[in-house]
């Protein structure tokens, strides 16, 4: 989840802090690059990992996990929010050929719960990736946080329904309120090598911490008898699994 964008900023002393924490609709937080210093860094946008939005006490916060390189060490003190109608941007960088690496968490402060309409969703996307595995959307109903991303799929089977085959998703750990969000669910056709990419949300409920085991998905994607003998492939959010037709028969 990279964009490369190199920017040659001054930079005078650097402490990166572990935390950061802003208000919502400011365009910029910490010092500016631009310091008394003739030293120039190499910054790009940080590769991040996961992404969780969660409530402590009325403020809200988005969790980001970066996945830097060995020479690469986050800037905290310059991350950018941008909040236009239901949509917050976040930028976040790491400066190249230092000391650093592995991965690094940073707190970024989103609003306070009042700040955020009952039942409105809010988009966030950091770094302007726009893949929807790579946004998270969030929104509360009757004060509960809820939201909604990329599922993490356990393991994949096949089975037939009458004619259709049936992928079975299993999302582990689930909370006991979670749900797959079914009506979001997106998937491409077959192409000529017999592949198809399938993304399947997850919507979380911070009420549902206690009871915890797997929920499914299950995905009609195609129907035997208009399929040809062979090996189909099946990647359903990074993981991957396949089956085959046989002379009519679904071969898993």
């Amino acid at each position: 989840m990279r964009i490369k964008t190199m920017l040659y900023v001054m930079f005078a002393a650097f402490v990166l802090t572990a935390g950061f924490s802003g208000c919502i609709g400011n365009n910029n937080y910490g010092p500016n690059m631009m310091n008394n210093s003739n030293n120039m860094m190499n910054r790009e946008e940080a590769d991040i990992r996961s992404v969780s939005i969660a409530v402590t006490g009325s403020t809200v916060t988005a969790s980001i996990t970066t996945d830097l390189d060995f020479d690469e060490t986050l800037d905290t003190e310059n991350i950018t929010v941008k909040k236009a109608g239901g949509t917050i941007r976040i930028l976040l960088y790491a400066f190249e050929h230092t000391a650093g690496g592995g991965s690094n968490i940073v707190n970024v402060t989103l609003g306070n719960v009042s700040d955020f309409k009952n039942g409105s969703d809010y988009t966030v996307i950091i770094n302007n990736e726009m893949e929807k595995d790579e946004i998270i959307i969030f929104r509360f109903e009757n004060n509960t946080l809820v939201t909604i991303q990329e599922a993490f799929v356990g393991n994949v089977r096949f089975e037939a329904s009458g004619n259709d085959v049936i992928a079975v998703a299993e999302i582990p750990n689930a909370g006991k309120y979670d749900t797959v969000d079914e009506q979001n669910i997106t998937k491409t056709r077959f192409d000529h090598e017999n592949e198809m990419d399938i993304y399947v949300p997850i919507m979380i409920k911070s009420s549902s911490t206690d009871e915890k085991g797997p929920i499914y998905a299950k995905i009609s994607i195609g129907q035997i008898d208009k399929l040809n003998n062979g090996r189909y492939f099946v990647e359903i959010n990074g993981r991957d699994a396949s089956f085959t037709i046989q002379n009519g028969t679904l071969m898993t």
